[in-house]
Formats: C-alpha cells, sequence, structure tokens
C-alpha cells in the first residue's frame, strides 16, 4: 500500500479497457472484503458484502470491453485480483 493511504477501512474503484482477441474468456476477481465488477455497464459479480478471501468469476466472449472494479476493505487480511482468463 502506498505511503498516506490506509491499510485498513479503505475503498477503490478502478477502470479500464481491454481488446480481447476473439474467443471466451473468464473474469476472476479474487478479493477479500467487497467487491464489485461491472463488463460495458453490466454487473457481472456482485460480492458486496465483508468475507474471507474468495473467488468469483463470470464467462464473457472477446471484443473490446470496457471493465469497472469497484472494491472495499474493512479490516484485517486485505485481497484483491482481477484477472481475465482464455478458456
Amino acid at each position: 500500500i502506498a505511503d498516506g493511504v490506509p491499510a485498513d477501512r479503505v475503498a477503490l474503484v478502478a477502470e479500464a479497457a481491454v481488446d480481447l482477441p476473439p474467443g471466451h474468456y473468464e473474469v476472476r476477481a479474487i478479493s477479500d472484503d467487497g467487491v464489485r465488477v461491472w463488463m460495458d455497464d453490466e454487473r457481472i459479480i456482485d460480492r458486496w458484502t465483508p468475507h474471507e478471501s474468495a473467488i468469483d468469476t463470470a464467462r464473457i466472449t472477446g471484443g473490446r470491453r470496457r471493465f469497472k472494479v469497484a472494491y472495499y476493505e474493512i479490516g484485517g487480511f486485505a485481497e484483491l485480483r482481477f484477472e481475465i482468463l482464455r478458456r
């Protein structure tokens, strides 16, 4: 965590556009506390409750995609990973 950013009681929103070649993909969010993921303004992952480390997935197809990830950390262990895997 960067200097000046608290380790607990923190939230973030990140956005990105990605060009995925044609095919099938799995979006994976690994989180400890709350996470939501949108693709092209449609919510595809929603675990917006405090929880221990968990994996959530959604199946998508290739193309130009816009992603938004929202995350919060209440306290204790913190984890957030966002992956796009070709299937």
